[in-house]
C-alpha cells in the first residue's frame, strides 16, 4: 500500500511553514523509497516502502539539534508468499541528532546526521496467514551545506545498517533474519525559504533509493 497523493495535497493546505528557528522546531515529511532486504538462507527481496512522518527537535546549542520522530509506513514486495496477498502497514519511531559546525560562517558549514529508527509492519490478518517485519536501522550522513539564502543546497553520502526479523504464523510459520542489501549511498537535498518557512525536496541513491519532500517549521 502507498501511501496516496491526498496525503501530500493535505500536508501542503494544512501544515504551517514558518522559517526555521533557533527553539523548538517540528517538521512533516513523506518519503518513498527503495530497499534490499537479505534473508538469512534465503533469497534478497526488493521491498517498496512509503513513510508519511512527523519530527519535533530542540536546538541543544547552536549548532547542535536533538528530534524524535515517527509515524506511519507501508511496505509492497513483488512476490512475497508470506503475507497472502495483503500489503504490509505499521508504523516508525525514532532518534535523530544533528550537529552543523560552520566551515565558512554564513555560507558554508558541515552537516553531520545521526539516526536509529525502529519499525514495525504486519498484513493485518488475524487468521490464515499472518506475516510481520520488524528491524532496527542506524544511519550516519554527512556532507557540505550551501547557505545562499533562499536557497540551501546539501550533498553527501551516507552509511546504512539493519537489524531486522520477520515472523510469519499460518500454512506458512518461520522466523527469519535479515539486513540490508548494501551499505552505503549518496543523496542530494534542496532547501526552499518561501519567506515564512521552508520546503524541502531530496533524492537519494544507494540502499534507500528515494525521494522525499519535507515542510518544516518552527516555535
Amino acid at each position: 500500500m502507498r501511501i496516496s497523493g491526498h496525503w501530500i495535497l493535505a500536508a501542503l493546505l494544512f501544515l504551517p511553514v514558518t522559517a526555521r528557528a533557533d527553539g523548538l522546531g517540528a517538521a512533516i515529511a513523506y518519503t518513498h523509497y527503495n530497499t534490499d532486504f537479505e534473508f538469512d538462507q534465503a533469497a534478497t527481496e526488493n521491498a517498496d516502502i512509503s513513510e508519511l512522518g512527523l519530527t519535533i527537535g530542540e536546538s541543544i546549542t547552536p549548532f547542535f539539534d536533538l528530534a524524535l520522530q515517527g509515524g506511519y509506513s507501508s511496505a509492497d514486495f513483488d512476490n512475497h508468499p508470506a503475507a497472502d496477498g495483503y500489503d504490509l502497514t505499521g508504523r516508525f519511531y525514532g532518534i535523530v541528532a544533528r550537529t552543523n559546525p560552520p566551515i565558512i560562517p554564513g555560507l558554508l558549514s558541515l552537516r553531520i546526521q545521526g539516526a536509529y529508527r525502529w519499525h514495525d509492519v504486519d498484513n493485518g490478518r488475524l487468521d490464515n496467514q499472518y506475516d510481520e517485519l520488524t528491524w532496527y536501522e542506524s544511519q550516519l550522513r554527512a556532507g557540505p551545506d550551501l547557505d545562499l539564502g533562499p536557497v540551501e543546497i546539501i550533498v553527501g553520502g551516507y552509511l546504512l545498517h539493519y537489524d531486522g526479523h520477520e515472523k510469519a504464523r499460518g500454512p506458512l510459520a518461520f522466523r527469519r533474519n535479515f539486513g540490508a542489501g548494501s551499505s552505503h549511498g549518496a543523496f542530494a537535498r534542496v532547501a526552499l525559504d518561501v519567506g515564512n518557512g521552508y520546503i524541502g525536496l531530496y533524492a537519494q541513491t544507494g540502499p534507500r533509493e528515494g525521494y522525499g519532500i519535507t515542510f518544516s517549521t518552527g516555535f
